[in-house]
């Protein structure tokens, strides 16, 4: 029996298994992330988000490529302080996060916010407007409707 033939047909068959292999992993799209870094690790598989000095990462660290071809994880925001102060209306309420990176809006009672709940900065400029707080205003239809017909519909004296 020759056996160089047979280690032959073998080695054959374990490349092809690795080509095989090769060829279904997943490819996900090429990612950038504003005023921070994207790495890849493991031959394309992870990634792994780092921001630049001076912002924080707001969101994942790292993600995975699926079979897919989409990453696991949505792409995190790195978020700076050095943007403008907003003038906001005294019906506004304005939280910092992130060291005043990001700021999120709730609207005092009896308003409703119109408009995103956060915006963030980017170092130099806020990515939205702010909202605006609309004041809510409840109507008892009902109650006028009454009154306005009471007013029209009085008792007609017949002769």
């Amino acid at each position: 029996m020759d056996f160089s033939y047979l280690g032959y047909v073998l080695i054959c068959q374990v490349m092809a298994v690795d080509l095989a292999l090769t060829a279904s992993r997943a490819r996900c799209p090429t990612l950038t992330l504003p005023n921070g870094r994207v790495r890849i690790r493991s031959r394309g598989r992870t990634i792994q988000f780092r921001c630049k000095r001076g912002f924080t990462r707001v969101g994942p660290k790292i993600a995975i490529c699926q079979r897919s071809n989409q990453w696991s994880q949505k792409t995190p925001l790195c978020v700076g302080s050095g943007c403008p102060k907003l003038d906001l209306p005294p019906t506004m309420i304005a939280t910092k996060l992130y060291g005043g990176g990001m700021l999120r809006f709730t609207c005092a009672s009896d308003y409703t916010r119109e408009g995103p709940e956060s915006i963030y900065c980017n170092g130099k400029e806020w990515n939205s407007e702010p909202p605006t707080c609309i004041i809510i205003l409840i109507i008892d239809l009902n109650s006028e409707i009454s009154t306005a017909l009471d007013s029209v519909l009085e008792p007609a004296i017949l002769f």
